[in-house]
């Protein structure tokens, strides 16, 4: 997965913004940089990371994609 997301995204990215992405679509949840168990805990205060609190984004925000696209998909749930 690595090697396709750094084919679709060839401009520079840091190694940790690739791997939080990873563990975003792992995890199957919009969450903060998971560093393990014991490191969460001490950072989060607790030992999975907490959720990102999407409430509190008050501007439009938009997804776009192309054809082919192998990142996105085109079904995308609208509050």
């Amino acid at each position: 997965m690595v090697k396709r997301l750094a084919k679709e995204y060839p401009m520079s990215t840091s190694g940790r913004t690739m791997c939080h992405g990873m563990q975003v679509i792992k995890a199957n949840r919009f969450q903060y940089y998971d560093f393990g168990r014991s490191k969460n805990s001490k950072l989060y205060g607790q030992p999975i990371p907490p959720l990102y609190d999407l409430s509190s984004i008050s501007v439009p925000i938009a997804l776009f994609h192309s054809t082919g696209d192998k990142l996105v998909t085109v079904k995308v749930k609208m509050r």
